[in-house]
């Protein structure tokens, strides 16, 4: 019997802000949204996890591709 599956992932993320220079904040200047975001984690670390968790119910037979 073969199962396929696909796997969405949704990592956590926050935005990034760029800081303002030291003269700048001395004036009250807030950051500014630089409209890029940090992705915490990573696709490959959460595949790790899967394969761990194959490894231990002792399913050998997964492909990943």
């Amino acid at each position: 019997m073969r199962l396929k599956a696909g796997l969405k992932l949704d990592l956590r993320s926050e935005e990034v802000y760029k800081q303002p220079g030291m003269i700048a904040r001395f004036f009250g200047a807030q950051p500014k949204a630089t409209g890029k975001e940090r992705v915490f984690g990573s696709t490959l670390s959460v595949l790790d996890h899967f394969a761990s968790a194959y490894k231990a119910m002792n399913i050998k037979n997964v492909a990943m591709a």
